[in-house]
């Protein structure tokens, strides 16, 4: 790329690389949740995963409080699961930090960059995600689903991250696991990486900023 094409291409883009959090930062362990559904309500196993995902749909924009929600999860399952344990087999689906991720912020920062993070998720899982990770240390901020009042692909977390963090341009580069949400960031003018492991994003990362 010449002088003046790169020039083009630092003025359209802001120093911001956003990262997606489930399957890019860390896993997503589904299967204690899945159990406890199959092992306790096997025979309304399709009503309780619809209200399962009402519940969680309105826990993560913001549209419940965490007390009324593990409440709502209690009566879905009958009054049969005690709260400690809802607790524990919701909160357990924050799985651990990829490895090889905080040193990817890292070298994202080195290379000038601020580190964002957007996701669709819930205050609860987020204390989690901060308390636990330390990736979370390394980064500018973050924008959620729970404080935006919608979740991804809706335009607005897009515009919402780029408002805050972008001063009028758009990310450098967005990795996401979910096609769906690519496409919805693509539409707002992102440039986007399909994540699939570490390796492949951080050598997309490296060429383009080389370019």
């Amino acid at each position: 790329m010449v002088n003046g094409q790169r020039s083009t291409v630092l003025m359209k883009y802001a120093n911001i690389v956003v990262l997606d959090i489930g399957g890019v930062c860390c896993h997503l362990n589904f299967g204690p949740l899945k159990k406890l559904v199959d092992s306790h309500l096997c025979d309304d196993t399709n009503n309780i995963s619809s209200d399962l995902f009402s519940l969680s749909h309105a826990l993560e924009c913001g549209e419940i409080e965490t007390q009324d929600f593990f409440f709502k999860l209690f009566e879905v399952f009958g009054g049969k699961i005690p709260l400690r344990e809802l607790n524990f087999v919701w909160n357990s689906i924050i799985g651990e930090e990829i490895s090889g991720m905080p040193e990817i912020v890292d070298e994202i920062k080195n290379a000038g960059m601020d580190v964002v993070l957007l996701s669709d998720t819930s205050k609860v899982h987020m204390k989690i995600i901060k308390k636990n990770f330390s990736i979370i240390k390394k980064i500018t901020g973050y924008v959620t689903s729970y404080q935006v009042g919608c979740r991804k692909p809706t335009p607005a977390m897009y515009h919402v991250l780029e408002e805050k963090f972008c001063k009028g341009k758009k990310p450098f580069l967005y990795t996401d696991d979910k096609a769906e949400n690519l496409l919805g960031a693509e539409k707002c003018g992102w440039r986007t990486h399909h994540f699939k492991s570490p390796d492949c994003f951080i050598r997309e990362f490296r060429k383009l900023i080389a370019e």
